[in-house]
């Protein structure tokens, strides 16, 4: 079974007093997902598939079932067909009136005719077809979650006058972000360092040093080239907005300003930055790392496995026969496998580790402070839980190969431990497949 909470999904009660599927049971969390739909077919074909992601998701039958659900349970996304009733009038305004409070995707029937400019002037975040599949509408609704995430997203705040930073630590901490506050810009790389800051807000006129000029040196440095910078001045003439922009910054906010405008800033420039890093870092299948990020994941957990001399392991798990799942089943079930099998995998690691998409039908899985007999427990463990799952609905079942390798016994640098995973793989293989296998060649 997936790692991690997840309750049961219910449908609420229509009122047009037919029977509920189920009745409605008592929560202990709010779900992330609220899923409107009058299709009850595919209402429970998008439960399943947020289930299988290990989200927590409802299923509304109509428009004022959902709405007592916002009222009750506060989910995180709402996934809206906008073709639901027969009023489309009712459907528009109820978009509205939701996106007003959190990010609504849209999707819609094949045949509908839905003016999507009208969908995004009523706050619509995206636009699927009803007939995608379930998984990638929940994959879909999934990213646009954490694109517009609050919690756990850290401010730095740099602003020599304490009046400013306590008007800023209240709007933000009220939006719900975490605050971290730096009234002296001479420590700004000390709590740049330790707090690692999703976005900084910046002061331009400081004392000893402007804002533009530790923006231009952040943007000199490779760990900060990309993180978000607002301004906040209240110089707006077109030769200091210019100076800001040469300088590096993302966007600007003008003194004395809004709460809301500031919370409005923030929330849109993370979302476009964070689109932006999944598009560039993440397989667009099973929403894992990419090859590319996932080395430079691995090199960074490498340098931390240096620096405190502890033990990394680094694993190759490759599923068995998987041309002939593909052969057998179809490309789009392979595929399906692979989204499945990345889901369950990476909610069996610990969140410090790294799992990553190297291609094809190959996973990578590096632990952190992992010593061989554990890593070869935990993927043995993993092993068997793949073993015992039904994919694609239930109609595939499917096993893995696993060859892993330990830091630094098998091998300083990642090509190395690379090269030593993948030479255990193929003594897994060669083996007879199912199974783990050190590069001691130690058969589990």
């Amino acid at each position: 079974m997936i790692a991690g909470p997840c309750a049961p999904a219910r449908l609420a009660p229509s009122r047009n007093g037919a029977p509920a599927q189920d009745a409605p049971a008592t929560h202990a969390g709010s779900p992330v997902l609220l899923i409107v739909d009058d299709d009850s077919a595919r209402g429970r074909g998008l439960l399943d598939a947020a289930q299988a992601r290990g989200l927590h998701a409802e299923l509304a039958a109509d428009l004022q079932a959902a709405r007592l659900l916002i009222a009750a349970t506060a989910p995180e996304v709402i996934v809206l067909n906008i073709s639901i009733g027969t009023d489309r009038d009712a459907a528009m305004r109820f978009l509205a009136d939701a996106s007003a409070q959190r990010p609504v995707m849209v999707v819609a029937d094949a045949d509908a005719q839905v003016d999507r400019v009208e969908v995004a002037r009523r706050g619509g975040r995206g636009f699927l077809a009803c007939s995608l599949d379930p998984g990638d509408t929940i994959a879909a609704a999934d990213d646009l979650r954490e694109r517009v995430r609050v919690r756990g997203t850290r401010i730095l705040a740099v602003d020599d006058d304490p009046i400013v930073l306590e008007m800023l630590q209240l709007v933000l901490q009220d939006a719900g972000f975490e605050v971290l506050m730096c009234a002296d810009p001479a420590r700004f790389w000390e709590r740049l360092d330790e707090s690692s800051p999703d976005l900084v807000l910046l002061d331009v006129d400081m004392p000893g040093v402007t804002g533009t000029q530790l923006c231009r040196a952040a943007r000199n440095d490779a760990r900060w080239a990309d993180l978000p910078i607002i301004f906040l001045t209240s110089r707006t003439d077109g030769g200091s907005v210019r100076a800001i922009f040469d300088a590096g910054a993302d966007d600007f906010l003008s003194k004395p300003f809004a709460g809301p405008e500031v919370v409005a800033r923030i929330t849109g420039r993370l979302e476009r930055v964070r689109l932006y890093r999944a598009l560039a870092d993440t397989d667009s299948l099973t929403g894992l790392l990419n090859r590319r990020k996932g080395v430079q994941r691995l090199q960074t957990l490498l340098r931390l496995a240096d620096r405190g001399r502890q033990p990394m392991s680094v694993a190759i798990v490759d599923v068995d026969h998987f041309k002939a799942i593909n052969d057998t089943h179809g490309h789009a079930a392979g595929d399906a496998v692979l989204r499945e099998l990345g889901t369950l995998v990476s909610g069996a690691f610990r969140g410090e580790d790294v799992v990553a998409r190297w291609g094809g039908d190959e996973l990578v899985v590096a632990m952190h402070a992992m010593t061989q007999d554990g890593a070869s427990r935990r993927l043995r463990d993993l092993a068997e839980e793949i073993r015992g799952q039904r994919f694609h609905g239930g109609s595939i079942a499917v096993s893995v190969s696993v060859g892993f390798a330990q830091h630094p016994a098998h091998g300083a640098g990642v090509d190395e431990l690379l090269h030593a995973a993948d030479g255990a793989l193929y003594m897994a293989k060669a083996a007879g497949r199912d199974r783990v296998v050190s590069a001691g060649h130690t058969s589990s």
